[in-house]
């Protein structure tokens, strides 16, 4: 997506479950985040993570793809927040 701002936020579900895995979040890009959506004592809770923080908006590309090997897996985005 592209998207202008000078923060975004990604909200995604962490599970136990092994069908669960890894995501790869890029900017511009740049690899800026590898999350691991497969994590011990996930009960499907919603995590929070900072992908950028800066002082003016500006326009920027977000890929988000999954990791080499967990292309088969499941990831869920949950939300996206921003500031303009």
């Amino acid at each position: 997506m592209d998207i202008n701002c000078k923060n975004l936020l990604l909200v995604y579900k962490s599970s136990s479950q092994a069908s669960f895995g890894k995501a790869e979040v890029y900017v511009d890009g740049d690899l800026v985040k590898t999350i691991n959506s497969n994590q011990g004592g996930g009960w499907n809770n919603p995590y929070t993570i900072l992908l950028f923080k800066e002082d003016t908006a500006s326009m920027h590309n977000i890929e988000i793809k999954m990791a080499e090997g967990d292309e088969n897996k499941e990831f869920s985005i949950l939300a996206f927040g921003y500031t303009e």
